[in-house]
């Protein structure tokens, strides 16, 4: 089980980044290493996780990542907000 207290706060989801499944991460003022494959996420109280297919850097604050299991903008347009 995850545990919040095992976790620092990275940042937030952006707005989907075309439509096959990438979304913008944006940090704030941490960095995700190259070893990181997931970040959890809170929804409704509960950490869910969620595992990078693959990352990249955008700028010096925001990544582009592909969500394993997620393939389109749709989907990942549900971890905005």
């Amino acid at each position: 089980m995850l545990r919040k207290e095992d976790f620092v706060y990275f940042g937030k989801f952006l707005k989907p980044h075309g439509t096959k499944g990438e979304i913008g991460l944006q940090s704030d003022g941490f960095s995700l290493g190259d070893d990181c494959d997931f970040v959890a996420a809170d929804i409704d109280g509960i950490l869910v996780p969620f595992f990078f297919e693959y990352k990249k850097s955008k700028n010096n604050d925001t990544m582009i990542v592909k969500i394993e299991r997620m393939n389109s903008a749709e989907e990942v347009r549900q971890l905005t907000n």
